[in-house]
């Protein structure tokens, strides 16, 4: 029998239903998985979809991934190799009626990992865009409700348009977790906004690094905490190693004026630090350029900072503009500018 296409309305139980699913692939994978994320339209709030759990994975080594063959069999998956995709582990669970789906790509395929993550991104961010998405479906499987070959291509133009569209809105932030990945799969980088029980530990981490009060920045990071997701600043995140305790090895943040005189530059990137155990691995340049790319996303269009380092910032592509006086002092430090 041919798969029955039904979209219906997002439902909270495919949250339970992918992390029961990640916990069976992170036993089997083990040390080989790199990153696992629940992508596809059940992982959009208020979505319409088929209820059917997409899991991406990235790999360290897809060979490695193929010896695993028979443990996935064993959990009810048929394991179905490239499957038309060249570089690709495509394994599927629920025969007909179709319950669940993995993707497994290299953790080098950087391209198929973004444009999964981007096109999701896109979606959870445009209300109409996704409405219009879940609408484009629902009528589509009305019409073939048997025909899963002209229901995806009667999606794929929608697709194609807001894939192009997402990859290069979300490109620098999608990249930035996507090379963490790479550097040290423990690492998470984290909204202070998302994880606010965090606040006062962040504020005593920064405070120990930057020698300005505690006070000072859980002020802040509670109005980041209150503000509209959509308001430029402030904002402050986190770098954490989730295999040690959610240690805190690295954070930075936005803010109107970094303690200067040029108050028109800005806003402006500051406390960015990184512990000194995890420096020149790229790390600092990936928390900055994640920023930079949330901070695209919400439509700035260019960033300052104020710095005394030399050489560092131009490696991430921002570009010296002045010196400016700082406050309360004599003395001189520079700003740079990148654009968004």
């Amino acid at each position: 029998m041919s798969q029955h296409i039904v979209v219906k309305e997002y439902n909270e139980e495919y949250k339970k239903r992918y992390k029961e699913e990640k916990e069976k692939i992170i036993n089997i994978l083990k040390d080989n998985l790199v990153n696992i994320f629940h992508i596809g339209s059940t992982s959009i709030i208020d979505l319409k979809s088929k209820p059917i759990i997409d899991i991406m994975v990235s790999a360290s080594s897809l060979d490695d991934v193929d010896l695993k063959k028979d443990e996935f069999i064993k959990i009810g998956y048929e394991y179905l190799g490239e499957f038309n995709m060249k570089g690709r582990r495509y394994l599927r669970k629920g025969g007909d009626e179709r319950t669940h789906q993995i993707h497994i790509f290299s953790k080098n395929d950087k391209y198929n990992l973004l444009r999964h993550l981007a096109f999701k991104e896109y979606i959870k961010d445009h209300e109409d865009i996704k409405k219009e998405y879940g609408n484009i479906k629902e009528k589509l499987a009305k019409k073939f409700p048997y025909d899963i070959e002209s229901y995806s291509l009667g999606k794929e133009e929608f697709i194609k348009k807001i894939e192009e569209e997402s990859i290069e809105i979300y490109k620098e932030k999608i990249d930035s977790i996507l090379s963490i990945n790479l550097i040290d799969s423990s690492l998470k980088i984290i909204s202070l906004k998302d994880e606010p029980t965090f606040k006062e530990k962040a504020s005593k981490y920064f405070s120990s690094k930057w020698n300005i009060s505690s006070s000072i920045y859980l002020k802040s990071i509670q109005e980041f905490i209150n503000n509209d997701e959509k308001t430029i600043y402030p904002r402050w995140y986190l770098l954490i190693n989730k295999k040690n305790n959610n240690e805190i090895i690295g954070g930075i943040g936005v803010i109107k004026n970094d303690f200067h005189l040029e108050k028109r530059l800005s806003p402006n990137i500051c406390a960015l630090y990184i512990n000194e155990s995890y420096r020149n691995k790229g790390i600092a340049k990936c928390l900055l350029n994640y920023v930079c790319g949330e901070l695209k996303i919400l439509g700035l269009k260019k960033i300052y900072l104020l710095t005394d380092l030399d050489n560092f910032y131009e490696k991430c592509n921002f570009k010296f503009l002045k010196f400016a006086k700082n406050e309360d002092s004599n003395t001189f430090s520079k700003i740079y500018v990148k654009e968004l």
